[in-house]
């Protein structure tokens, strides 16, 4: 019986026709092999030639098909791949039968079900991190940094920074070379430049209180591609900070000079920041500006008491205590531009104490004010303490009459036996 299944099925394998063998060519036929093979199958099968039989006409027309097959390059690869097909693409004789003589009589072809897969899954690969971010400029910041003076040229430095008399600096310099992109990113956004010293929380409407009324801040940006053929590659290579147009890792490259000093290398100091903060900028400048103050006090026998002035509160004055410069002595301290200091005759100032610590904060209306002066950017300032008289009082208590009462004659009591003449 099996026998007989496998003679079917190889005569129905046997009806599916094969182009080659019917044109008799091989598979590596060229065309002049293929037209000859053609017409050769051509005349033996022709309908004139073959009169009334079917089969010849049915083979006429399988000639014809099998060169409209071979001789189009992408119906002979369909073909060798999937067999004949008909008008729609689809194969008129599955090609898989040839290797399975079952196919058709209940021997369909299974495919075998997958092996299961007891391996772990790989991980899954985690998003990429979104682009940074660059950091938000503070809004005081951004106040300061409009501040800046652009330059391009030295002639601009001159006009903005020099007294036209003397050709020295009127106030401090501090300059920045940078190159756009990165590098001004570093200058903004990291090192902050210039703040804090030029802050709208800390000026009024004259302008008192600003750092930019001591110190020019200016900026200049360079371009690597011209450098020393332009004006702004000249101002930098005259003070200093062409760098910043040479090496990314110097970029931005600060200026500083003094005031007093001129335009030149040689007075001009260059910093470049490793680590860029605007802490470290801050120090830096704060360093460059500081200002010497000398107090003498000629008080033959009184201890001076010296506070710098702080904030208000609850509309009193308040301020640390600097200094303590004893009779007929010199005290020097550092400080910065915009800060005032108030002296005041020890024994005539209510909260001092002879064990106060240096940094104590205290209320200054309660003593008589022996000097009162505001740091400007002046490289250094001696201030002479001399002896009270009742003109030198504290303002509150000069507009007492020292014969009045209540809590004005209890706070300015020392203040009024001072004018007195009883110390």
């Amino acid at each position: 019986m099996l026998r007989r299944l496998l003679l079917v099925a190889l005569a129905a394998v046997a009806k599916e026709t094969d182009f080659y063998k019917l044109l008799k060519i091989d598979k590596s036929f060229n065309e002049k092999q293929l037209k000859s093979a053609y017409r050769e199958a051509a005349k033996k099968y022709h309908p004139d030639k073959n009169p009334g039989d079917e089969k010849a006409a049915k083979k006429f027309a399988l000639v014809a098909e099998a060169y409209d097959v071979l001789s189009d390059p992408k119906k002979r690869r369909r073909y060798d791949q999937v067999g004949r097909t008909d008008a729609a693409g689809k194969p008129t004789g599955n090609k898989q039968a040839r290797g399975n003589p079952f196919h058709g009589f209940g021997g369909r072809q299974q495919r075998r079900p997958p092996k299961p897969n007891f391996r772990k899954p790989p991980p899954r690969r985690p998003p990429p991190p979104p682009p940074p971010q660059k950091p938000k400029v503070p809004k005081e910041v951004a106040y300061a940094q409009r501040r800046v003076h652009r330059v391009a040229t030295t002639s601009q430095l001159r006009k903005i920074a020099l007294d036209s008399d003397t050709g020295a600096l009127r106030r401090h310099l501090v300059h920045a070379f940078y190159v756009s992109g990165a590098c001004e990113d570093r200058l903004d956004r990291e090192l902050r430049f210039p703040h804090p010293f030029v802050d709208a929380e800390l000026s009024d409407a004259s302008g008192a209180g600003r750092w930019d009324a001591h110190v020019v801040f200016a900026k200049t940006d360079l371009d690597p591609k011209s450098l020393a053929h332009d004006e702004a590659s000249k101002l930098a290579a005259k003070l200093g900070g062409d760098a910043a147009a040479k090496d990314d890792d110097h970029c931005p490259t600060f200026v500083a000079v003094k005031r007093g000093a001129s335009l030149r290398a040689k007075d001009a100091e260059v910093k470049v920041f490793r680590k860029r903060t605007f802490k470290a900028f801050e120090t830096w400048v704060y360093e460059i500006v500081k200002t010497r103050v000398t107090f003498e006090n000629r008080h033959p026998a009184e201890t001076m008491h010296v506070y710098w002035h702080g904030a208000l509160r609850d509309g009193v004055p308040w301020g640390k205590l600097a200094a303590r410069v004893p009779p007929l002595a010199k005290v020097s301290t550092e400080t910065y531009p915009t800060h005032a200091f108030s002296a005041f005759l020890a024994a005539a100032h209510a909260d001092a104490a002879p064990d106060d610590v240096d940094g104590k904060s205290f209320a200054l209306w309660g003593g008589a004010a022996v000097a009162t002066h505001v740091v400007t950017a002046e490289p250094d300032a001696a201030v002479v303490l001399r002896a009270p008289t009742c003109a030198d009082a504290h303002v509150s208590c000069r507009r007492a009459a020292c014969g009045g009462g209540g809590q004005i004659r209890a706070r300015c009591a020392r203040t009024c036996g001072l004018c007195a003449g009883e110390l």
